[in-house]
């Protein structure tokens, strides 16, 4: 791997130093983490390192999937995300406020794309033009199964006919890369749009989002759609719609919900609404693994991201893989199980071994796949 180092600050220094020093040395991140065994032989060494250095390859805080897996397990509850994340946001306030990483340019394509007028809009009902709720299916969800997204949109306004949809993008994968500036003109844009919507609370499919909306301070209440379904019910058609199926799901829990049981439990709950018979992976709860595309290390360093990949693949403990997250179906896909999102089960009938299993997205089946959301949609 190209060695591509930056020389470090006091303040970052000195929070290595402290982080460095906390570490005990007992293993337990190392076991759970491809990335720290790719680096280092433990937290101490590598931040000991740098400081003595002063300096660090870019290539280690780029290769962190921010998953939080390291906090969950460590007894002493260090976050090296957090010490990571500061060392990408110092790299980019030194680079002109942009990531100084090549592989970023992919991730800046898909922003200009994605807050573009052809990927960003609110799509409503003519019938009724206020607006109350806002169902938010997010980049990935939008990329993977347009189909999946009017069904849940159209079942929604069953229960509150003044529900549109709004098509934006959370602006996240900036945030992520340590581009704050960049996020912050992002999310300011968002908040512009649910407000002249007039809703009054806004339901999210992707767990990225929720978190973000709900960090953020927006005016609207923000909401879990699969709190909202295990609230309200499924759809008459869902319910045991799996209880002779022959197949056996494990689930991958989102690691960026890893401390929201709530979502969980609701999770769950639909799956044995629906009828399909679960066994937990190795790794689920508080506990997940990230899915390999956390972090935006797929841009910067794939094999690492790909070793994730495969390995959290493998800690199911079936053939079949149950994700509520389109970015985590992806992947789980690419590590080599088949994966189906949760709105396959819920609206898209019932499945068993006999039917086929979608495979990775193309990138350009992606964004036509997005593209056909908002031609397919009345624009507000």
């Amino acid at each position: 791997m190209v060695n591509k180092p930056i020389e470090l600050d006091e303040n970052i220094l000195n929070e290595l130093k402290s982080t460095g020093n906390r570490c005990v040395k007992c293993g337990a991140c190392m076991k759970q983490c491809e990335m720290l065994r790719y680096f280092c032989k433990n937290p101490r060494s590598l931040f000991k390192s740098a400081v003595e250095e002063k300096s660090m390859n870019l290539y280690i805080p780029y290769s962190c999937s921010m998953c939080k897996t390291c906090k969950s397990v460590c007894p002493e509850n260090l976050d090296l995300g957090d010490v990571f994340m500061n060392i990408r946001k110092y790299a980019v306030e030194n680079n002109g406020g942009v990531s100084p990483m090549k592989g970023h340019r992919s991730v800046h394509m898909h922003q200009t794309l994605s807050f573009s007028r052809f990927f960003s809009g609110i799509l409503g009902d003519e019938s009724h033009k206020k607006i109350k709720r806002l169902f938010m299916p997010g980049c990935s969800l939008c990329a993977y199964n347009p189909e999946l997204v009017f069904k849940t949109l159209e079942y929604l306004k069953k229960d509150f006919p003044e529900t549109a949809m709004i098509i934006e993008c959370c602006g996240k994968p900036s945030k992520i890369i340590g581009e704050e500036e960049s996020y912050k003109q992002k999310i300011t844009k968002l908040k512009r749009m649910a407000d002249s919507s007039g809703a009054l609370e806004i339901v999210t499919a992707c767990q990225s989002c929720f978190l973000l909306l709900k960090e953020c301070g927006l005016n609207q209440n923000i909401i879990s759609l699969w709190n909202l379904l295990a609230k309200i019910g499924l759809p008459q058609e869902a319910k045991g719609i799996g209880k002779s199926s022959d197949i056996v799901f494990s689930i991958q829990d989102s690691c960026v919900t890893r401390y929201r049981e709530d979502i969980q439990n609701s999770v769950r709950y639909i799956v044995d609404e629906l009828g399909y018979k679960v066994v937990e992976s190795l790794h689920y709860g508080k506990h997940t693994h990230c899915c390999g595309m956390g972090g935006m290390v797929s841009t910067t360093n794939p094999d690492i991201s790909m070793q994730v990949m495969e390995d959290t693949a493998n800690s199911g403990s079936t053939d079949y893989l149950l994700t509520y997250c389109a970015s985590c179906r992806e992947s789980m896909s690419m590590g080599g199980k088949k994966s189906l999102h949760l709105l396959n089960l819920i609206f898209g009938g019932k499945w068993d071994s006999k039917r086929e299993v979608p495979g990775k997205t193309s990138l350009y089946k992606s964004w036509m796949n997005r593209y056909k959301i908002m031609r397919g949609g009345y624009r507000i």
